[in-house]
């Protein structure tokens, strides 16, 4: 048999949760981890924007031990705003730079939100010579240029 996680798919509409945010999903799904939604014309969105708003007939993919290990909760199970609110903005400090190291990146769900290029050209000044990005895309190549 299979051994670990899985993908699971399941009624927006049959769960009640049709209204919330992608951004808002994981606050109410409890034991899973949802990765897309699949809408009414049967399109795969791998990780879509925040805002998304979740509507009747999206199906949501999550991952999961197994189908019934997994539930979502009316009630959000954690105040994430309350959260952030009350926390000052976070400083990072670097102690020890492994800048212009020769590495190997995977960078998935590649889109056009305008970031995808930000992070290309921020590795090509930070990775060693010799480094590689494989980049996962839904888009033509011709797109992503």
């Amino acid at each position: 048999g299979f051994e670990g996680d899985e993908f699971y798919c399941c009624d927006a509409g049959e769960h009640g949760i049709e209204g919330l945010t992608f951004g808002q999903l994981p606050f109410h799904l409890v034991g899973a981890v949802a990765v897309g939604i699949i809408d009414f014309w049967e399109r795969f969105l791998l990780n879509p924007e925040k805002g998304r708003k979740i509507r009747h007939n999206d199906r949501i993919v999550v991952l999961a031990e197994d189908a019934e290990s997994f539930s979502f909760s009316e009630e959000p199970y954690w105040d994430y705003p309350a959260w952030e609110n009350a926390r000052p903005s976070a400083r990072f400090r670097e102690e020890n730079p492994n800048d212009f190291a020769t590495t190997r990146t995977l960078v998935c769900n590649y889109n056009d939100r305008g970031v995808g290029q930000s992070i290309l050209f921020a590795l090509d000044d930070l990775m060693g010579e010799g480094s590689q990005v494989d980049i996962y895309t839904g888009l033509a190549e011709e797109e992503c240029k």
